[in-house]
């Protein structure tokens, strides 16, 4: 770690190019030199310790991600995640097609301030718990066919 305290924030990462908009959360004696180490168009927003609790203050606003990829967004989610986008917009199954394939035609046909909501409610109803009972139910659901 740099003697600032500031871990690195590699501005090559692949996961950067998945989200609308990026924040750094940093303690307020940070918050003045880490826009040395971010993008410009990151939010900031600084925390410090008071009496009451914890304080948090919006030092810069976001902007868009100018690097967000739809085509990168939507490969996050999970084979059933996107099931459920195709069912809700009324497409097929494609069962026998590949994820890449499935991601694909939802970005075609799906309006992306629409495939946005619909991505941001899939991955918070995203459940850890059951992804593997999930995986095992598509797999043996697709040998039948």
């Amino acid at each position: 770690m740099p003697r600032s305290g500031i871990a690195e924030t590699p501005s090559d990462s692949r996961l950067w190019v998945v989200h609308d908009i990026n924040m750094v959360v940093v303690g307020s004696t940070h918050g003045m030199h880490i826009r040395e180490h971010i993008p410009d168009y990151w939010g900031v927003i600084t925390v410090e310790e008071t009496p009451d609790g914890l304080d948090f203050y919006i030092l810069m606003d976001p902007e868009r991600n100018p690097k967000m990829k739809p085509e990168r967004k939507i490969g996050i989610l999970w084979r059933t995640e996107l099931n459920h986008i195709l069912e809700k917009n009324g497409m097929p199954g494609y069962a026998q097609k590949s994820k890449r394939f499935v991601a694909g035609k939802i970005l075609e046909k799906v309006p992306a301030e629409l495939l946005t909501k619909q991505i941001s409610e899939e991955l918070f109803e995203r459940d850890y718990t059951t992804i593997e009972r999930e995986i095992a139910e598509y797999r043996r659901k697709k040998r039948k066919k």
